[in-house]
C-alpha cells in the first residue's frame, strides 16, 4: 500500500488516521518512510473513541487528495468512514488489508464503502495447497463466512510450525522464524503466495482492491 501510494502521482497530500497501538505506530512507521513528504497530517484513533468530526475538521478535505485509514477494520474504522463521507462525499480512502477483510465494512451502506480503497492478500482457492483448502472448507461450513485475514495467517502460521518441528534436525536451525526462510520461499497458504526473509518475517503477495457495490475488485 505505502509503495503504491507514493508512487501515484494523484497522491500529493495525504492525512493519515492511525490507531494507537503496536499494530497502528509500527505500520505508520513503514509508511512514513514511503511518503515522507506527502504527509500533511497524523490523527491518532484511540479504542472506544466514536466522534472523529473535531480531527476531521482541521483539515481542508477539499485539498487533500486521500485519507489513510491503519486499522483492524472495527466499529472505529465504521465510524471514521461515516463521518468523513458526511464531510466530504469525495476524498478517497484507503485502509489496509485488515480493512478490506472486515465483516463489519463489508455490511455497510455501499453508498458510504464503494471507492474505498484497500491492501489485500491474494486470496484465491485456486493457490491454496491441500491442507489449506480443507481447512477454508471446514471454515465456511461450521460459520457460514468467507474466510478472513486473521484466521487465514494465524492457521498458515500453525502449519508452518509444525513443518518446521516435524522437520528439525534437517533444516539445523534451532530458530524457527530464520529456518523459514529456508523452508518457505515460495510457499502457498490460505493467505495465497508467501515467503519469509533471511530474518523470518513473512512476505506476502499483495493487491489492492476496491469496494464497489459491497464486493472487493482487483485494481491492475
Amino acid at each position: 500500500m505505502g509503495n503504491r501510494t507514493a508512487n501515484n502521482k494523484k497522491y500529493k497530500k495525504l492525512l493519515l488516521f492511525v490507531l494507537n497501538n503496536d499494530y497502528g505506530n509500527g505500520l505508520y512507521k513503514l509508511l512514513e518512510n514511503n511518503l515522507k513528504e506527502k504527509i500533511i497530517g497524523k490523527e491518532i484513533m484511540e479504542f472506544g473513541k466514536k466522534d472523529f468530526k473535531n480531527q476531521i475538521l482541521k483539515y481542508n478535505l477539499k485539498n487533500t487528495d486521500a485519507i489513510i485509514i491503519i486499522e483492524h477494520g472495527t466499529e472505529l474504522t465504521a465510524n471514521l468512514i461515516r463521518q468523513i463521507r458526511e464531510i466530504n462525499s469525495k476524498v478517497q480512502i484507503i485502509g489496509t488489508s485488515a480493512i478490506a477483510a472486515s465483516t463489519i465494512i463489508k455490511k455497510m451502506d455501499t453508498k458510504i464503502t464503494d471507492s474505498l480503497i484497500c491492501s489485500a492478500t491474494n486470496f484465491d482457492v485456486g493457490l491454496y495447497n491441500d491442507l489449506a483448502k480443507e481447512f477454508v472448507g471446514l471454515y465456511k461450513r461450521k460459520y457460514s463466512d468467507e474466510l478472513g485475514m486473521g484466521q487465514a495467517y494465524s492457521f498458515d502460521a500453525v502449519i508452518n510450525f509444525v513443518e518446521y518441528w516435524k522437520n528439525k534436525d534437517k533444516y539445523k536451525e534451532d530458530n524457527p522464524k530464520i529456518a523459514y526462510s529456508k523452508i518457505f520461499q515460495n510457499g502457498v497458504g490460505t493467505v495465497g503466495k508467501f515467503r519469509y526473509n533471511e530474518k523470518g518475517d513473512i512476505i506476502l503477495e499483495t493487491i489492492l482492491v476496491k469496494f464497489s457495490g459491497g464486493k472487493l475488485l482487483k485494481i491492475k
